[in-house]
């Protein structure tokens, strides 16, 4: 689905102890990324200018240290605002940062659920990137580990179902 802007359908969900919202990619003007969804972190800097689509702002807003969030949601903040403004190198690292910041964050509230789910949805957002990347290979293992991490990750299983539909589609007409 061709969307411009304007048109960028956001649905809310509720992460364990992270609040996240769910981008559908249709606003992106790079035709691969039609039906990709990716997480942004709301009560962390940035989420705010991304659901006005204002991703430099976001970039700018969630690049500064805060004590207020965890550096891995700032990171995923700044993945999905580079992403939805096509910088898709930019995107790759932040995701790549999130993962990384992740894997060292600790806190006495942060459970192992809440871990798992807040790694199944960085999974899913580099999965994004890397599909749209052209790395399908990649894309679909993070699809697929985001999924055994969190069988609830609604975005990391359809992500992966429509990455495997897109590689059918293109296997079938090569016949």
């Amino acid at each position: 689905m061709n969307a411009s802007p304007g048109n960028l359908r956001k649905t809310t969900g509720f992460c364990n102890a992270a609040f996240f919202a769910a981008l559908i990619l249709s606003a992106l003007p790079l035709a691969a990324a039609a039906d990709y969804r990716v997480s942004a972190y709301k009560a962390t800097p940035g989420f705010v200018q991304i659901m006005n689509e204002q991703y430099s702002k976001a970039v700018e807003i969630a690049s500064t240290r805060t004590q207020v969030a965890p550096q891995y949601a700032l990171a995923a903040n700044r993945c999905v605002s580079e992403l939805m403004s096509s910088d898709l190198d930019a995107a790759l690292e932040s995701c790549n940062e999130a993962i990384s910041h992740l894997s060292a964050y600790s806190s006495p509230i942060f459970n192992r659920t809440d871990r798992d789910a807040s790694a199944s949805e960085l999974l899913s957002n580099r999965g994004v990137v890397l599909a749209i990347l052209g790395d399908l290979g990649a894309a679909e293992s993070d699809f697929t580990a985001a999924v055994k991490l969190d069988a609830a990750n609604v975005n990391a299983e359809q992500n992966l179902t429509y990455l495997r539909s897109k590689q059918v589609a293109v296997n079938t007409s090569d016949d």
